[in-house]
């Protein structure tokens, strides 16, 4: 790769990922942010957001629709915590909406059926159609940078499918707000996008997603035109678009709390303690990220994470005290070096689950020495069997996985390129 590689002196960010840049002091821009944003003005921040929110909820029901609250509903914890939020503290009418994509996991699926029975909450759920998901992701894989996406594009598109759609729901069923369960390391310190500023910004030029709305058109073609994934601008304008908001951004939450929390309405807690829990194409996502920009998807997440003293999903994983602590940057760093060396690994020697043996399998816990002293072989291993699926699904979407440089892309992003929640 040519690009020099400077690595944050605080976090795990370096100068190949979309959006960092490292200044003189050796600090990422959201290191420095972050250390000119002091606890008392995220609290007061949390705290208009909060009443703001509290006076929206309070004119909603007095408008007595048939829903209050469009919640996204993925199955995993933080979307769970929303939707129990939203019904049983806030005593909204909630609809939970679910999108159904080819590679969303068995065990998410059961989550969303067993969680909406516990809540007894109504619920819906949108199945992309195959040959509109595998066009679109297949593109935006391939091109996505070139319309400003980012190290996470594949999360970014079925993000878009995911909240579009559920607009697009929200308005033909009259709802006037919809919800996510991002907390303040996925989304920042909250926002509340109402509709009227939305309709506005579309009046000035700018669609809700930016220049994803044009990357979905060039993918799917005359496909697009006139359905549900269409950005109609006559349309948008003569319907109420809804408020849509991240609460967990900025009332009171803690991410490990919310396992409790679910044991408490008795949902196990087990079920959300694996890795991969909702998603199987990650592996291959996170290989096309190391190719370009030497980070895998969630690196911003995992930074984050570190700043705020999260645990990852390897770590709630495991049973083991030892194992509890939080991973040092160094340690992190170091395991997602043995990460893209595993990726490519795998595509160098063309490996699949039928070409697998001991000979790769020994070769593979080598590469991932820490990983293993840290999460113990059976975790390890669960990673092994995932990412051999990436032959296999690269061949799904119809894309060549060694035909995809490992060079690096700059990429420069903007809210107005692409606004990764509304």
């Amino acid at each position: 790769m040519s690009h020099d590689k400077v690595i944050c002196k605080k976090c795990i960010l370096h100068s190949r990922v979309p959006e960092v840049m490292i200044g003189d002091s050796g600090l990422c821009v959201f290191c420095e942010i972050g250390n000119q944003i002091t606890t008392e003005i995220v609290k007061q921040n949390a705290v208009s957001l909060e009443k703001r929110m509290l006076d929206i909820f309070a004119n909603v029901k007095k408008q007595r629709h048939s829903f209050d609250v469009l919640v996204y509903f993925s199955g995993g914890k933080d979307s769970t915590y929303a939707l129990n939020l939203m019904k049983n503290k806030y005593n909204m009418n909630v609809l939970a909406y679910s999108m159904i994509q080819p590679f969303v996991t068995d065990v998410a699926q059961h989550n969303m059926e067993q969680i909406v029975k516990k809540l007894d909450v109504p619920a819906i759920k949108y199945f992309i159609p195959e040959a509109v998901f595998k066009k679109v992701m297949a593109y935006s894989l391939l091109h996505g940078h070139k319309y400003g996406l980012t190290e996470w594009v594949g999360c970014q598109i079925c993000g878009f499918f995911t909240k579009w759609v559920g607009v697009k729901i929200a308005m033909s069923l009259g709802i006037p707000l919809v919800i996510d369960g991002m907390d303040s390391a996925q989304g920042g310190y909250g926002v509340i996008n109402e509709g009227e500023q939305v309709k506005q910004r579309i009046r000035n030029g700018q669609k809700p997603f930016g220049k994803v709305h044009d990357l979905i058109g060039d993918a799917l073609g005359e496909e697009y035109k006139g359905s549900i994934y269409d950005f109609n601008q006559e349309e948008i304008l003569n319907s109420r678009y809804p408020t849509a908001m991240s609460p967990l951004c900025f009332v009171e939450y803690d991410p490990t709390f919310s396992f409790s929390n679910l044991e408490e309405m008795g949902i196990s807690f087990k079920q959300f303690k694996s890795l991969n829990t909702n998603c199987e194409l990650l592996y291959l996502l996170d290989y096309i990220s190391m190719c370009r920009y030497d980070c895998d998807s969630y690196i911003k997440l995992y930074a984050s994470g570190l700043r705020n003293n999260y645990d990852t999903i390897e770590q709630l994983e495991l049973d083991q005290s030892a194992h509890k602590k939080q991973l040092t940057r160094e340690e992190m760093i170091k395991l997602l070096d043995e990460y893209r060396d595993v990726l490519f690994y795998v595509i160098d020697n063309d490996l699949d689950e039928q070409s697998f043996n001991d000979f790769h399998q020994n070769k593979m816990l080598e590469l991932a020495g820490l990983s293993q002293n840290m999460f113990g072989k059976e975790t390890v291993g669960k990673l092994l069997s995932r990412v051999l699926k990436m032959k296999g699904q690269a061949a799904y979407l119809g894309i060549d996985l060694k035909s995809i440089p490992r060079e690096f892309i700059d990429v420069s992003a903007t809210k107005q390129d692409v606004t990764q929640i509304y």
